[in-house]
């Protein structure tokens, strides 16, 4: 299912798929590298971004979001470390272990991450392509503030705030294009959510929090990201942490059978 869906994918903020490779027992997915790293560790390292980073990056999730869900898929698994940056510091959604093509009806399946799921999937009555913009609102708030808009010492106690819609927005965000935005996507109704009506991604894309934003250029990768990495060659791997041989899980794979080519990298 995920090679189906990563397969149809073209879009500039959703990761690339070049090809796939099956033998017995697994499926290859030779993808474009990434080598910016996780958002996740850049939101680390910074604690909270400001209204222009994050607005940066959320614009690039919001639209991979509209197309995702343009083709009828749903994605179900956003969190920071979902989303990678290239080279010149811009984003890709990855990872579509949990995205589901069910067009406008709803499925029921409870997967994803806690803190990110909407209210309808914690209570499995049904969920569409509107839990994704709820997923949203919640990652807003986190890449201004730092943390989960639900964040609780136990998952049932986030799990109750989340069907309850209860957060505080800091002072920071009150009043303010972000925050009104974060209070239209987490929005318990899912008919009076932000993305959640008839006209789906478009009221996302237009919402104040974006006015004065270029999409055009922000396409062609015109616009200067606020954080570009430094990378001393293509095969630079300093923004991603390291592991140890036994945490590596394909260490043991049997790769025979496995047609390898030797070549592939030549003058790369």
């Amino acid at each position: 299912n995920e090679r189906r869906i990563a397969s149809v994918l073209d879009h500039s903020c959703l990761l690339k798929l070049n090809a796939t490779y099956q033998d017995d027992e697994h499926i290859y997915m030779l993808t474009e590298a990434l080598m910016g790293g996780e958002l996740f560790s850049l939101l680390m390292e910074y604690d909270t971004f400001d209204n222009d980073m994050a607005r940066f990056y959320f614009a690039q999730v919001a639209s991979g979001f509209q197309c995702l869900h343009q083709l009828g898929v749903v994605y179900r698994d956003l969190k920071p470390e979902n989303l990678m940056l290239d080279t010149e510091g811009y984003l890709r959604i990855v990872d579509f272990g949990f995205a589901k093509m069910i067009a406008d009806q709803n499925t029921y399946t409870l997967c994803g991450t806690p803190e990110y799921l909407s209210p309808e999937m914690v209570m499995t009555r049904g969920h569409g392509l509107a839990s994704d913009w709820w997923a949203t609102g919640v990652l807003l708030y986190e890449l201004l503030h730092g943390t989960s808009p639900f964040a609780s010492d136990t998952l049932m106690d986030m799990y109750k705030l989340i069907v309850q819609s209860t957060y505080t927005l800091p002072p920071k965000m009150q009043g303010q294009p972000s925050g009104k935005l974060i209070n239209g996507l987490l929005v318990f109704d899912v008919a009076m959510r932000i993305g959640g009506g008839k006209d789906g991604g478009d009221e996302v894309i237009g919402d104040r929090f974006f006015d004065g934003l270029d999409w055009d250029a922000l396409y062609r990768k015109q616009l200067p990201a606020p954080w570009v990495p430094s990378l001393a060659n293509g095969l630079d791997t300093s923004c991603f942490q390291n592991y140890t041989d036994d945490e590596k899980p394909w260490a043991d794979i049997n790769l025979d059978g496995v047609e390898v080519d030797h070549d592939f990298f030549v003058e790369f």
